[in-house]
């Protein structure tokens, strides 16, 4: 049997490969060789049925609702404006307010391709304007939002703690800093490129200032309730969930009315077929993460592993390079549900804190969004800008090897 799991998982990332939809190859993959083993198929539904009704669960359709809401308004200008009345006089300081205003906006909508539409037309013209030359400003937006997936109240930190079993206020507080620091590296990058450029900085203005607190003065209390609601313990990430839906309702649909309320049942059912999409491929991967376990993988893994590293840091390159790889072939999703019961066992006799490992774990794959072949926000960049991927890459590497060094300063 371990010849045919070999021979499966090499056939699953050859299919990933050349593209074919990731559920299907699951799924596929699941009933094979579930039937395999004379089990009852039924045993795939009853994964999906348990994954859906985990009780911390239902934060995710929450959060997925207000992510679609707010990407209809005209929130992606108003932060930037409020950055950059913050942060413009700083070195680098537009993409500094950039860097800032992107991840906050991935944080609620949970997803970087949204980040990539919603702020490559508003920030590309104005980096432009600044004298920053296209292969930069094709870069940090490709870039941008990604260490948004660590921040409050983004799902991505919900579904590791609920796979991991770890506590996720406590995952939330463990992403802070090492989010501050992807940040910082990509401004001290910034400030380089703009130096070498020549490229001044505005002259700070209260104006300006002010203009941009009043731009966010209705979202802005909704992100100091979600971020320090979660952190001070007031609330539970559910709570906080609920009341972010009721929040931008009233907010966007009633005072500023930037969203009609005739569009509010397509937002509805869009955001619940992504829900959806998502429940699907976490099924289904995770009825293939049972099987393994049930071939008793992890166990064998950590053997094995035993004997290849020595100590943890030699362990920690190689995690670090696995789940690298790992980010380029899978989405953050799939990869949560299918490679974190294989890992744990695997850091924890290694003595690996679990919060540290769910940091790692997820710098890791928001480091796989923008590293090719397949990372999925070159795509979505190459799509939006309507440039060849390969230009995207060449502005994106750049910030690659400087979130690089920020994973081994995190990891070690």
């Amino acid at each position: 049997m371990s010849i045919l799991l070999i021979a499966t998982i090499i056939f699953m990332i050859l299919c990933l490969v050349v593209g074919a939809p990731i559920f299907s190859v699951f799924g596929g993959l699941s009933l094979a060789l579930f039937s395999l083993l004379g089990q009852d198929l039924s045993v795939i539904l009853g994964d999906v049925f348990k994954l859906a009704t985990a009780p911390a669960l239902v934060a995710i359709p929450l959060f997925i609702f207000v992510g679609y809401y707010l990407a209809e308004t005209n929130i992606a200008h108003r932060l930037l404006k409020a950055f950059d009345g913050f942060l413009g006089w700083l070195p680098a300081g537009l993409c500094l307010a950039i860097i800032i205003s992107t991840d906050v906006f991935t944080a609620f909508t949970g997803a970087t391709a949204v980040t990539i539409v919603a702020f490559g037309g508003l920030a590309l013209p104005i980096l432009k304007e600044k004298g920053y030359p296209d292969r930069f400003n094709l870069g940090l937006i490709t870039v941008q939002g990604s260490s948004g997936l660590l921040f409050v109240p983004c799902i991505v930190v919900i579904l590791y703690g609920l796979v991991s079993q770890t506590d996720i206020r406590g995952l939330y507080i463990a992403c802070f800093i090492p989010a501050l620091l992807l940040e910082a590296v990509q401004w001290f990058y910034s400030i380089y490129e703009s130096r070498k450029r020549g490229i001044a900085s505005t002259p700070f203005s209260f104006k300006y200032l002010f203009e941009g607190i009043y731009a966010v003065r209705w979202e802005a209390p909704l992100a100091v309730f979600v971020i320090g609601g979660i952190f001070m313990g007031f609330v539970t990430v559910e709570e906080s969930a609920v009341v972010s839906v009721l929040y931008v309702l009233i907010v966007e649909g009633l005072i500023l009315r930037e969203v009609s309320w005739n569009k509010l049942p397509k937002i509805v059912v869009e955001s619940m077929i992504m829900l959806g999409a998502i429940f699907f491929i976490l099924g289904v991967a995770l009825s293939f993460t049972n099987y393994l376990v049930y071939q008793e993988v992890p166990q064998k893994l950590l053997e094995y592993m035993k004997v290849v590293f020595t100590n943890k840091w030699t362990f920690l390159i190689g995690l670090n390079i696995f789940l690298l790889i790992v980010g380029m072939l899978l989405d953050i999703f799939s990869a949560i549900i299918i490679v974190v019961p294989l890992i744990i066992p695997i850091a924890k006799y290694f003595g690996i804190d679990p919060l540290l490992l769910g940091v790692i774990f997820l710098v890791n794959l928001q480091l796989g969004f923008i590293t090719p072949p397949v990372g999925m926000s070159l795509f979505i960049a190459s799509m939006r800008f309507g440039r060849p991927v390969r230009e995207i890459f060449h502005g994106v590497w750049p910030f690659f090897l400087v979130l690089l060094v920020a994973l081994v300063i995190i990891t070690y």
